[in-house]
């Protein structure tokens, strides 16, 4: 038997009062964490069966993984580590998350934060769903992340700070050479050196490149939610999908702003024309 199809056979679904995921006999393909000794919720690993980890742990500089965040809520920081801040600060406060399994074989993921002023009242809550697809037997899955946020009784005014960048992270794991960054625009563009902005509404990774199979990640964003092509800073090991590239944004009491994006992960590279297909692809569905 195919080494990989007998992987993804002995694989199974698992729940623990801190992540569910999918794991195979050597460790998990996929772990959603919701541990509340951690500031956010995230995705970590993400790796192919029989893979290495493509994205990195948490650690003191943040989450591991690929998470949501926001700097600024109302002039309160929100740091991306627990405990990072000696000042007053905003932090998140989380239910355990809703799981469905569909018939396809994939799973539903649906969970409510909240971003609490220091003062205890609700700035902003997210309604968060993850649809992760079943892991194919090419090793290639999908995750399709939308979150709607909705202002609280005093509105929302959303920043970025000089230190943190609001919107979806990608720590990746800590690679030699360091991964490069390929855009989803009309002309292939490497990415190499950071921070570089690219309005685009897609990146992907080229990581691993001596090995068999090497595992890669894209990320899309749906461009009826983020006004326009994306902005992405890429620096070598961390990929953000920088909303507020532009500047703040206000939310009124009540408003809603619904947030889009698919995170592919297969062994293969992604180039322009496979983000365009999966975009194209993702966005028919």
């Amino acid at each position: 038997m195919n080494l990989l199809v007998a992987t993804l056979l002995s694989a199974a679904w698992r729940e623990t009062d801190t992540s569910v995921g999918w794991v195979e006999a050597d460790g998990p393909v996929w772990l959603y964490r919701f541990d509340r000794a951690t500031s956010h919720p995230s995705l970590e690993p993400l790796r192919i069966p029989e893979g290495v980890n493509l994205t990195a742990a948490s650690s003191a500089k943040g989450p591991g993984g690929i998470g949501f965040q926001w700097a600024q809520i109302n002039g309160v920081a929100y740091p991306l580590v627990a405990g990072d801040s000696t000042s007053p600060h905003g932090t998140l406060s989380w239910r355990d998350p809703m799981i469905e399994q569909l018939p396809s074989g994939g799973f539903i993921i649906r969970q409510r934060i909240d971003y609490l002023h220091p003062s205890g009242r609700c700035d902003l809550a997210e309604y968060r769903d993850l649809v992760i697809s079943k892991v194919g037997g090419n090793g290639k899955y999908t995750i399709d992340w939308t979150s709607h946020f909705t202002a609280g009784a005093a509105g929302a005014t959303l920043a970025d700070t000089p230190e943190q960048i609001s919107g979806l992270r990608l720590a990746l794991a800590a690679v030699s050479p360091a991964p490069e960054f390929v855009s989803g625009d009309d002309v292939f563009a490497p990415i190499t050196d950071g921070p570089t902005l690219t309005r685009t509404q897609g990146v992907g990774t080229i990581m691993f490149p001596t090995r068999r199979h090497p595992g890669s990640v894209a990320m899309l964003a749906d461009p009826r939610s983020t006004n326009g092509p994306q902005v992405w800073i890429a620096q070598p090991h961390v990929l953000s999908a920088a909303l507020l590239h532009d500047g703040p944004r206000h939310l009124e009491p009540g408003e809603v702003w619904e947030l889009s994006y698919r995170i592919a992960v297969r062994p293969k590279y992604w180039d322009r024309d496979d983000m365009q297909l999966e975009l194209f692809r993702w966005l028919q569905h």
